[in-house]
């Protein structure tokens, strides 16, 4: 494995289980939902807030590619993102207030995005520089998925041993304290592998950035991948609602729920490596398009069937499969319309416009969960929301919803780059 490779491979290890969305996911929703009553809507506004750093990535992107720091465009902002990091989930041990709490969790998900953006920089620049940009992506997803899988069985126990000692605090703190990891891993392999050129702010560099800032805005490739990138994440409901859904009208225990997201980690696997092996040197990336809309929308109606623990471990291991290859092949999307010079920005953006409908759509599917739930608690007898009473339970309409929106993303593939070979090729050649 080249340097590159381990480097990229240790960033996304650490993404895996040393974030807010990792180890401490099912804790933290747990913690909420348990001790402070949080129903679908506040547990998706939650996060949703915490994830707010994630949805400015571009500002990141764009310090990073206008001012170097120390020196430095990328080396440097990694370095403080881990030590900040490290100092936050330090605080989580020692705080119980759901605000403070919440305010904690928002900055190590700012440390982590800063990061992010760095090592995506990186990934791109020498992605592009050796033809290797699936082939990171492929590498960075499949460690980032075999220790998600280890955070989801890790944040299941965590989170039934909350609940049988109904101390859920207790977990967030463990969690905490195994997520302190990630950030020293991180400065380690930073301090050992990432060696750049130094750079300083000057007129020409000011120049040439805001050059590739002006093709990134005229880019119809780009205005394509970012329409496509909207209709295909637009999900509501389909995550914090789903696990409350699961957990207490389903009683799938906690224990239960975290294997199952384990189980779709696993699928994150599989999927990452058949888009290296099998997909991803086969088609081109808008034939991956097609081919991801169709396959994660088909799985999201397949929500429609979950009914105990059997299905969910069946639609969860399905879906992760679905969900890696979707995420890669838009990940080599945006990758391929980024213009020299501003390759953290306009990745930066893309992602975090991927992050903000998401999160989004998921707090509008719990606001629209709380309309829908009191007609099939009988509270509700008429008007617009009875009329979708007729399924079986009040999430099935937002799987409806989610599985509609995204296979019209179909209607915006001719929008999207078009390349004759799947090589990865310098963006100047779109």
């Amino acid at each position: 494995m080249g340097k590159w490779s381990l480097f990229f491979a240790l960033a996304y290890a650490v993404q895996g289980f040393a974030q807010s969305t990792g180890i401490l996911l099912q804790p933290i929703d747990y913690f909420y939902k348990s001790v402070h009553e949080y129903d679908p809507q506040k547990l998706a506004a939650l996060s949703f807030w915490i994830g707010f750093p994630w949805y400015i990535k571009p500002v990141y992107g764009l310090l990073a590619d206008f001012i170097p720091v120390f020196g430095y465009r990328r080396r440097s902002y990694l370095i403080l993102s881990c030590v900040v990091s490290f100092a936050a989930f330090t605080l989580l041990l020692g705080i119980t207030d759901p605000i403070l709490l919440a305010w904690a969790l928002g900055m190590t998900a700012l440390c982590t995005a800063v990061g992010d953006v760095m090592v995506d920089a990186l990934m791109v620049e020498h992605g592009q520089r050796l033809n290797k940009i699936k082939h990171f992506q492929s590498i960075q997803w499949i460690v980032l998925s075999i220790l998600a899988v280890l955070a989801a069985l890790g944040g299941g126990e965590l989170t039934e041993y909350a609940k049988q000692t109904g101390n859920a605090h207790r977990a967030v703190q463990i969690a905490a304290m195994i997520a302190l990891a990630g950030p020293v891993i991180l400065l380690v392999a930073t301090l050992w592998i990432v060696r750049e050129p130094r750079s300083q702010l000057n007129r020409e560099g000011l120049a040439s950035t805001g050059k590739g800032l002006r093709q990134a805005l005229t880019s119809k490739p780009l205005l394509g991948v970012f329409v496509f990138v909207c209709m295909f994440w637009f999900q509501p409901g389909i995550a914090k609602t789903m696990y409350v859904h699961a957990t207490e009208t389903l009683e799938i225990s906690e224990r239960a729920w975290g294997l199952s997201d384990a189980f779709a980690k696993g699928g994150y696997i599989l999927g990452a490596v058949l888009y290296l092996t099998v997909l991803g040197p086969r088609l081109s990336t808008r034939q991956l398009a097609i081919l991801s809309v169709l396959i994660y929308g088909g799985i999201t109606f397949g929500y429609l069937g979950l009914r105990d623990a059997t299905t969910l471990y069946v639609l969860a291991s399905v879906y992760g499969v679905c969900y890696m290859i979707s995420i890669l092949t838009l990940m080599s999307l945006a990758a391929e319309v980024c213009p020299r010079r501003v390759e953290g920005f306009v990745f930066a953006f893309l992602m975090g416009v991927m992050n903000f409908v998401r999160m989004g759509s998921d707090w509008v599917g719990g606001v629209l969960y709380g309309k829908i739930k009191p007609v099939y608690d009988g509270e509700v007898t008429e008007g617009l929301w009875a009329s979708l009473g007729g399924m079986a339970h009040p999430v099935d309409p937002l799987i409806v919803i989610s599985g509609v929106v995204t296979l019209l993303a179909l209607l915006f593939i001719p929008l999207l780059p078009k390349r004759e070979h799947t090589e990865d090729v310098p963006i100047e050649a779109v």
